[in-house]
């Protein structure tokens, strides 16, 4: 017969093949073209949250596209910083702002240092989270920086016979607590093309609680700002997402101590005062294309790298005790 039956054994991952010698071979070949090894893609996000005071109050995007003054061109962060009053050099190491519902990106090729340094000699920058993930193509990788808060719930169940419509007994109540992610979440779903450019879905959701007292039932609300955007870059490169501002409310009193809390009275010996903060929180990603076992290998080593930097701070020396000799054998 020449009907061919091909079965598949999941268990050890394998194929069973009854065909004629000649069907074999093409069969043989399909597979061969097909049973290839995934693309992975190797995601790198740094959460950077940048305090707009002084020359940052515009925001991230006017400190480096506006400003007037003497004209230069470089690539390191002290060319950067010796002609930082007029920002010439900024094409020189990045592409310019795409501003798309209130979202704006570029492109930083492979200058992130340089660019994190010049926010940093700016003004208040913080490096908030630096978490990195591999995932396969075309598939999604979820990344989270910020804190959990506990979301109660309450619920009953009737106890006892139903009569005309009427529950009898007593209810049963139950208390059940759940937690919720709040700060940055980063959702990447990277697609990589023949040459090595990589399209990101990205969907970039911030997410604050808020205040305590306004909390209902104990739970606090949640002001959240979701952005979604697609976007194209090299392997090894960097894209920028900017954009989002956050507004802090603080608030203070201050007084001569013990007669501040005097009732009614108190009022008269302290003072309250009210301010607030803004900051634009900034996402670099880098997707990295993993192809061989040679490129995952070279990312191993990356790695391990860094982490020989940071292993005399983990497996810290003893220091040699002073005053103490080891005893010497005399003949």
């Amino acid at each position: 017969s020449d009907d061919i039956r091909i079965t598949s054994i999941e268990e050890s991952n394998a194929l069973m093949i009854r065909a004629t010698p000649g069907q074999y071979e093409s069969i043989l070949g399909a597979i061969k073209r097909l049973d290839i090894v995934p693309l992975q893609v190797h995601i790198e996000a740094k959460i950077l949250q940048v305090s707009l005071t002084g020359e940052l109050s515009s925001g991230v995007r006017w400190f480096f596209e506006n400003a007037t003054g003497l004209t230069g061109s470089g690539t390191s962060a002290a060319d950067f910083n010796a002609i930082r009053p007029n920002r010439g050099v900024w094409n020189s190491f990045a592409g310019s702002f795409t501003s798309t519902a209130g979202l704006a990106w570029t492109f930083l090729k492979n200058n992130q240092e340089v660019f994190i340094s010049a926010l940093q000699s700016a003004g208040n920058t913080k490096v908030l989270s630096a978490p990195s993930i591999v995932v396969l193509n075309n598939k999604t990788a979820s990344l989270n920086s910020g804190t959990q808060i506990p979301v109660n719930s309450t619920s009953f169940q009737p106890i006892g016979g139903t009569t005309g419509g009427t529950t009898g007994g007593n209810n049963s109540f139950f208390n059940s607590t759940q937690f919720r992610d709040t700060g940055i979440t980063l959702d990447v779903t990277p697609r990589v093309n023949p040459g090595g450019l990589v399209y990101m879905e990205i969907r970039e959701e911030k997410s604050v609680p808020g205040a305590a007292s306004s909390a209902v039932n104990g739970n606090v609300s949640v002001d959240k700002s979701t952005i979604e955007t697609e976007v194209a870059v090299q392997s090894g490169e960097t894209v920028v997402l900017a954009g989002l501002i956050e507004d802090t409310k603080t608030s203070s009193r201050s007084g001569v101590p013990g007669l501040v809390k005097i009732p009614l009275l108190g009022r008269l010996f302290g003072n309250n005062s009210n301010g607030s903060t803004r900051s634009e929180i900034l996402v670099l990603i880098t997707p990295t294309v993993i192809d061989s076992s040679e490129s995952a290998r070279n990312l191993t080593i990356e790695y391990q790298s860094r982490f020989k930097g940071i292993q005399p701070l983990l497996h810290p020396q003893p220091e040699p005790q002073k005053g103490k000799h080891k005893p010497t054998s005399k003949e």
